[in-house]
């Protein structure tokens, strides 16, 4: 049996990926004695894969899951409309569901946004660059004493409008290591609704 150890520096540079994130490493096995355990004579005498460091949230993605963008009223948006988990999700490159939206308590720190998902770290909304939005903010999940958690939202508050307007929301997720992924959530701000 014989080991060798691979280290590969992911590297992170404001956010974004460096150094050996995403690069192929090849690895190969040969058949051989090792230590008095053999391979079987049978089959290919060498085998060979392949291997990338990268992170699921960097390589994500968000997803409106009713039509093409986030429907909220003109009235809501000047109050604060809340985008939720029936809204909108993150997805990893596989398409699986990176639940972005706080679901856990911190006991210490019940302001703190908390994610059971450990690869996410922070997912940070902001103001849109027209500035309709005038504040967005995540909000934590609640725990009412019972265990049962009520899950965070994203509320954004604007001005007031008198036609339909499309607005990009931008959102950054920020994975555990540091990768940080820039989106925007695709919101309609629909007036008499």
């Amino acid at each position: 049996y014989i080991s060798t150890t691979l280290e590969l520096d992911g590297g992170i540079k404001d956010g974004k990926p460096a150094k050996a994130y995403g690069e192929a490493v090849t690895v190969k096995v040969t058949k051989g004695d090792y230590y008095g355990w053999e391979y079987q004579t049978e089959g290919a005498n060498e085998y060979s894969f392949q291997i990338r460091l990268m992170s699921p949230v960097y390589e994500g993605s968000i997803a409106v899951l009713n039509g093409e963008r986030v429907i909220v009223s003109a009235n809501d948006f000047v109050n604060g409309a809340n985008i939720t988990e029936k809204d909108v999700e993150g997805r990893d490159y596989a398409g699986n569901n990176l639940y972005i939206f706080p679901d856990a308590v911190d006991k210490a720190d019940d302001d703190k946004n908390v994610w059971k998902n450990q690869q996410i770290w922070n997912v940070e909304p902001s103001v849109d660059k027209d500035h309709y939005i005038e504040s967005a903010k995540m909000t934590n999940a609640t725990d009412d004493g019972k265990g049962n958690i009520t899950k965070g939202v994203i509320n954004i508050k604007g001005r007031s409008l008198s036609n339909n307007t499309d607005i990009d929301l931008p959102v950054t997720i920020t994975d555990a290591w540091g990768y940080k992924l820039d989106v925007t959530i695709p919101v309609t701000v629909k007036v008499g609704e």
